[in-house]
Order: C-alpha cells, then structure tokens, then sequence
C-alpha cells in the first residue's frame, strides 16, 4: 500500500527487546502464540492491570515498542491548555502505587523528528498516537491511493486491549508558537496527524516506561479489575493473593447452587476452607456438567457461572468458598463501601461449600447486608433457591 512503507522505520531502534512476563513470572495472557493468526497489536500492548482513579479503574497499557504506558481512559472532549492541565495532575494508583508523572503523546522527539517538524498527514508512525495506531494497532489510515477514494478497511478497525479508545481527534503534547490557538493532534477515525486550531479535542494519557507491580495490598485493584480481599503473607498455598471480581462482571441475575429438584445432588467433596474455591468449583462443575435441563436449554448454576466468566484479560474465575467469601465480607465490604458494592437486589451470595454431608440439597451462603456480628452473616439453604454470585481468582 502506498505510504505504509513509512511503517518500517525504527524510531525508535535503542530499546531493549520487551518483557512479556506478568510480575509472578509467567507468560502474559494476552501475548498470542506466534503461530496464532491473532492481530500482533496483543504481542506488544501488554494490559499490566485496572489502575484505580476517581472511584472506577482502567487498564494500563505497557507499549513495548514505544516503552511507555497508555492509561485506557479518554478525557472527555477540552481545549489543548485543559487537557494539558488535566493530565498533569493525573493520579492513578495500581498496586499500592502511585503514578502521578502523566502527559500528553509526543508528537515530536528528537529521535522521531530530527528535522525539528513532526510529519503532517497519514501514515505519522514516529508520534507516540500515530505510532499505536498503525504499528502497534495495525490499523490502516483514510489516505486515498488515488487521491479519491479511501483505502479499503481504513479506521480505528483493530483497538487490541483498549476498551476506551475512540475514533475521535486528540490532542498531543506539543503546542505551537501559540498553544492558546493551534497545537497538533491525531485523528484517530482517519489516521491523520496534523495542527488543529483551538478546538475542544480528547485526551489520553502516557507515562515513560513500564509498571508492573510486585505486591498487592488489600483493597488495592487486581491485575484483572478487581479487588484483593486476601494475601497469603504465610506463604501456605500456591498462590499469593485473592482477587475478587467488581459488581459490573456479576452475573446479571441471581442463579441458583445446584438443580431445581429432587432431593439434592451431593459433590461430596466441597471444603470451606481459605484455597478450596477453585478446587471446590472444578469439582461441582464436573457432577453437574452443562447445567439442568429445561424446556428452552440448560439452566445456569453458580459454578458455572463463574468458570465460565471471562473479565479482565483473565478467564480463571471461580466461585469462592464459605471462608473465601467472608474475607470479602470483612476485608472489603466493612472497610470501605467502595471495594464491594452488592451488584444486585439479592444481598445473599452462593459459595462453593455444601452445608454438610448429611444434608446434600443445601450449600452455604454469606451475606453482604448491613453490618453486624460475623456469625450472622453466614447462612445455608437449599440448593434450587435463587441468590447471587460474585466470581473470585488467585495468583
């Protein structure tokens, strides 16, 4: 295609190869196989975790080829002063740190520039925006090949980990001679990089280099946009921390534990314990398989319901046990009444636990409804009974 040759200079040739390792040393989940046929954007866009600001979390998007990090978060359309405003003093927090050195994309580097001018038009790779756009998006610019009639397939078609991104014009950080008028900015619906005068654009942020916590503390916002309710400091199972799932990833109606009849299916082998979810959930999905059979499919149950669950980059969710779930009771619904708000009407949530052996048609319950004792907040009952379900995982 014309133009796109431009998309093979280095600009930027002195980094060091990319790491694609999570912070507990495997590989990336969203780092295709090479001999996939994914888009090469989830080889070199790497979601680091859900940073939390202003009460809600985004992803940050580490850029290896650029060796910076993109906040997945669009400021609503601003001027080039308030935007430039708004993102320095930006503060987002990801595992028990804090990020506060944001701003704008360059357009214009010493490295990517040299002639002093960033380029105008398609097909801008050396900007940090035009740059995530054609390489590391693999997007394709308006750019008439004829000078008529746009190329096929043009636009913001491919956003790889991105969720916020829009085809929108936004503003880089550069401004001109006179910033309160004219400063350059990337379309993103088009592919264009040029000046823009003094209009109301949107904003994305950047930071230089990576982030890639290595602790967690509770309440902080897990790596799949969640929330840590548990840390193993004894270091007694395999795996660290607990992280459960936000109230937008509930399932969107309560479901019961187990099947709809009959005297009660029993696992037998379910526990109660700290680190029996996971366990207890392959378990219950092995007896009850697909689901129960109706006269329009398979019903959901609440094991199923959480195996099934993908969120956050992540798709190895479970419904936590008794204990695991009091955990979230004490550690993030007493604490603060933004780690854990109740997705639904029903405050009663399905763990994986049965009641006991004796009694097969019931499981246990915890209840996230106004404070009180500990002990009044954990019930049983039976399995049919509709309640909701809150998906947790370990790493």
């Amino acid at each position: 295609v014309v133009g796109l040759a431009l998309m093979a200079v280095d600009c930027w040739p002195d980094l060091d190869p990319p790491d694609t390792t999570t912070p507990d040393g495997d590989s990336d989940s969203t780092i295709p196989d090479e001999d996939t046929d994914d888009n090469d954007s989830e080889a070199t866009l790497i979601v680091r975790g859900y940073a939390a600001m202003n009460a809600a979390s985004y992803k940050l998007v580490y850029d290896t080829l650029q060796d910076i990090t993109w906040l997945d978060y669009t400021n609503p359309y601003d001027t080039w002063m308030n935007q430039s405003e708004w993102v320095t003093s930006l503060t987002v927090h990801l595992g028990g740190v804090t990020y506060d050195d944001w701003r704008l994309p360059a357009a214009l580097t010493e490295a990517t520039a040299p002639n002093g001018m960033p380029c105008t038009g398609y097909d801008c790779v050396c900007g940090e925006m035009g740059h995530l756009y054609y390489v590391g998006l693999g997007n394709v610019g308006y750019g008439p090949l004829d000078g008529i009639s746009p190329q096929p397939n043009w636009g913001l078609q491919n956003t790889g980990p991105f969720e916020n991104l829009e085809p929108h014009i936004y503003w880089y950080n550069e401004g001109t001679e006179a910033p309160e008028t004219i400063a350059w900015a990337f379309d993103f619906n088009i592919g264009a990089q040029q000046e823009k005068t003094a209009a109301y654009n949107r904003a994305i942020a950047v930071r230089d280099g990576d982030v890639a916590p290595s602790e967690f503390s509770i309440g902080d916002v897990g790596p799949a946009g969640g929330r840590i309710f548990y840390v193993d400091n004894q270091n007694e199972h395999e795996w660290t921390y607990l992280e459960v799932a936000p109230s937008v990833a509930e399932f969107e109606f309560p479901v019961p534990w187990g099947e709809t009849g009959g005297e009660g299916i029993a696992v037998g082998t379910t526990g109660a314990a700290i680190g029996t979810g996971r366990a207890n959930t392959a378990a219950i999905v092995e007896v009850y398989g697909e689901g129960f059979q109706y006269e329009d499919g398979y019903g959901e149950y609440a094991a199923k319901v959480c195996a099934d669950l993908e969120y956050g980059g992540y798709a190895d969710w479970f419904l936590p046990s008794i204990d695991e779930l009091q955990q979230v009771y004490l550690n993030l619904f007493l604490a603060d009444d933004e780690w854990f708000t109740v997705g639904g009407d029903d405050t009663l949530y399905w763990s994986s636990s049965e009641y006991n052996e004796d009694e097969a048609n019931k499981a246990w319950l915890q209840s996230f409804a106004d404070e009180g004792e500990e002990e009044e907040h954990r019930f049983h009952d039976f399995k049919p009974i509709f309640h909701g379900v809150r998906a947790a995982r370990a790493f």
